[in-house]
């Protein structure tokens, strides 16, 4: 009696997408189960030397893992391994960027006769605790005002804020 085997030889449903642009720095990483590991192994660089590496060590169990030191307007590198205690396999290298600004949706640039309370819609990015939004008269922001604005994380849908605008007289008043 005779048997034969095929050992995994790649990873499968890998994410993030090799190339991915605009993910938030709380990425997600995704893999398909091996069964029969010791541990996972994912390593991030901001070169695709590997020169300054992040190495994360995922309990075999698992098939997702989010790092929490990735940064916005960053782009990373990427792979990862699967150690057996006789072998390791590991991914191709794949790459994506991290988000560099938040979109403002409404409203838009330059627009006109918009409300005197205007409402500012800007896409959610997720795990973004707060905002912080400078508003002013001028395009070189010199009498900017800040306004901090907690992030909402029970809705779905764009991150929404009303400016209060203080209109003044003559007087300053």
């Amino acid at each position: 009696l005779s048997r034969s085997l095929t050992v995994i030889g790649v990873f499968e449903n890998l994410e993030p997408d090799n190339n991915a642009n605009n993910l938030s720095p709380d990425v997600l990483f995704e893999w398909k189960r091996i069964d029969g590991l010791d541990k996972f192994e994912i390593s991030i660089a901001t070169d695709n030397q590997f020169e300054h590496t992040e190495i994360y060590s995922v309990a075999k169990n698992l098939t997702e893992f989010i790092p929490d030191t990735l940064h916005f307007g960053t782009q990373y590198f990427w792979k990862i391994e699967a150690i057996h205690s006789r072998d390791t396999l590991t991914s191709e290298i794949r790459k994506f960027n991290t988000i560099d600004k938040v979109f403002l949706n409404s409203p838009e640039n330059n627009a006109t006769n918009v409300e005197l309370v205007p409402l500012l819609k800007w896409n959610r990015i997720s795990g973004v605790l707060s905002y912080a939004l400078d508003l002013a008269s001028n395009a070189a922001m010199t009498d900017a005002i800040t306004y901090n604005i907690n992030a909402t994380t029970t809705t779905t849908g764009p991150e929404e804020f009303k400016i209060p605008i203080h209109v003044l007289d003559s007087a300053g008043t």
